[in-house]
């Protein structure tokens, strides 16, 4: 409910704040949680799980708390693991070997790297810090609601 800037620079909690050193702070003094982040469906999924693991071991085995977590979780961190490969190994290796040709281009008695060239250098490693704070943060946030 809170406007772009009052969202971007927290201003939003300031009412809270004010409220917390008036008075001591009561359970509906607060916000409600975000859908994503009750509890509810995450336990009903879990219980959902854990009685399919029963049902598979069915005596044969002892029923396994990792493989109902895995289960739970393991497709979701793959794929955010894949972005973060991509990141690590992709971004990260290039925008130092774009930055070393655009020093290169400021060696006295060079003819390897022209004018043009080096605006494509420092372009490209601007991209790749922008490329990085546009994946990596969204990265972050979706492991943090994974839990």
């Amino acid at each position: 409910k809170a406007n772009p800037l009052s969202a971007l620079t927290f201003a939003w909690t300031l009412p809270l704040f004010w409220s917390g050193l008036k008075r001591e702070m009561e359970e509906q003094d607060l916000f409600e949680p975000l859908a994503e982040h009750s509890s509810g469906p995450l336990g009903d999924k879990f219980a959902r799980l854990w009685e399919e693991e029963v049902a598979r071991a069915s005596g044969k085995r002892t029923p396994s708390l990792l493989r109902v977590i895995l289960r739970a979780y393991a497709a979701r961190c793959m794929l955010y693991g894949f972005v973060l490969l991509f990141m690590e190994c992709g971004i990260r290796v290039a925008q130092p070997v774009f930055l070393g040709k655009l020093v290169e281009y400021y060696t006295p008695h060079q003819d390897s790297v022209n004018q043009n060239e080096a605006y494509m250098y420092a372009g490209a490693v601007v991209l790749c810090s922008a490329l990085n704070v546009f994946v990596v943060h969204p990265y972050m946030m979706a492991i943090l609601h994974v839990g």
